[in-house]
This record gives C-alpha cells, sequence and structure tokens, in this order.
C-alpha cells in the first residue's frame, strides 16, 4: 500500500511553510519575527480561502442545493 499526497495534504503543508517561511525571513533579514511571521501568515490565508471558497470539498454543484434537515433535539 503505497502513500498517497491528495490537495488537502499540500494544502496544510503549505500553511506550514508559510510560517516557516516568517521565522527564516526574520532569522535572515534581522527583522522582528512578531513582523514577519504575520506577513508570511498571509499566504497560509490565502491557501485556506483558496481550500474552502474556491475548491471546496464537494464532488459537484448537485452537493451544494441539499438542504439542511431540522432535526429534534431531547429536552
Amino acid at each position: 500500500m503505497g502513500v498517497t499526497i491528495q490537495y488537502y495534504d499540500l494544502v496544510l503543508l503549505g500553511i506550514l511553510v508559510s510560517l516557516l517561511l516568517g521565522v527564516v525571513v526574520s532569522y535572515v533579514t534581522g527583522l522582528s519575527t512578531a513582523l514577519t511571521v504575520p506577513a508570511a501568515a498571509v499566504l497560509g490565508i490565502a491557501l485556506i480561502y483558496h481550500t474552502l471558497f474556491l475548491r471546496g470539498p464537494v464532488n459537484s454543484t448537485e452537493d451544494l442545493s441539499e438542504e439542511a434537515r431540522e432535526i429534534d433535539l431531547p429536552k
């Protein structure tokens, strides 16, 4: 059984890399980590936005048309 890497695995890796990039830039340039990590995190935010809103976890547009069902909660 081989290991497969899917799109969402790459997104998680990309978020980690963006935060580590902020630390590396801080180390190389001497800028404050409090400045470089949030600036590099913008890349991670862009990846999250793309994953959730542009390439969401649905198979087709029919998945989006299902209405939510009302459930009865116990009292």
